[in-house]
């Protein structure tokens, strides 16, 4: 299926309303969104959410959406917040949800609550937060391929009281946002591994408040 969960009706229209490429109100809550990668990337990384009241407490509800085949990913923690910033890698202590599609998963979505690798300062693929003694937030998730577009959509709350494996999103300041996906020169970019290739075409970071939808070049990370 397309996507899974109770709100797979909000997500048909978010799924749209990325893919047009235009904002939306959907069930009268604005969309945030943030574009990824280099302005001549063909295979720019939008991403899209808005923030739930719901009776478990706040959450996200985000759509990740990008045109070519293969995983993508986006990890954030506090701006500063990390050991190596504002300068050196911004991947360390990041917070990651990952969508792919690998062929030993029937190449259906396989979305993972990740996080940084520890003890490699941010070079090495991220763990998933259950293999580093946290737990799986995700809440619900979905995802296709379908065209050479790729997407996945999931929901985490804001503040999921793991405090090993995940950064609390409540936070009214800005998020250091990284994002990546695939090398499409890679034999299998639908399963998770190097992305590769040049800052601004195949990763990045980006400044993103998630509670005012604010958005700007991260130009000191």
């Amino acid at each position: 299926p397309l996507l899974l969960g109770s709100k797979s009706m909000f997500r048909l229209a978010l799924l749209f309303a990325v893919l047009v490429g235009a904002s939306a109100l959907i069930d009268g809550v604005k969309v945030h969104s943030a574009e990824f990668g280099n302005s001549t990337s063909p295979h720019k990384i939008k991403f899209e959410w808005q923030i739930v009241t719901s009776p478990l407490g706040k959450y996200i509800s985000a759509l990740v959406s990008w045109k070519a085949n293969g995983w993508a990913a986006v990890g954030w923690h506090p701006f500063g917040s990390s050991p190596s910033q504002p300068s050196g890698h911004d991947m360390e202590d990041a917070d990651y949800v990952i969508g792919s599609f690998p062929e030993a998963h029937g190449h259906g979505v396989l979305v993972t609550d990740s996080f940084a690798n520890p003890g490699h300062h941010g070079y090495a693929p991220p763990l998933m937060d259950t293999s580093l003694g946290g737990t799986d937030n995700i809440l619900r998730y979905g995802g296709s391929q379908s065209a050479g577009v790729s997407s996945f959509a999931f929901d985490r709350l804001l503040d999921t009281g793991d405090t090993k494996t995940d950064h609390s999103l409540n936070n009214n300041g800005f998020y250091h946002v990284i994002w990546a996906h695939a090398n499409l020169t890679s034999a299998t970019p639908n399963s998770l591994g190097y992305h590769g290739g040049t800052v601004g075409w195949t990763h990045g970071h980006y400044l993103v408040n998630f509670l005012t939808g604010a958005s700007k070049p991260c130009m000191d990370c």
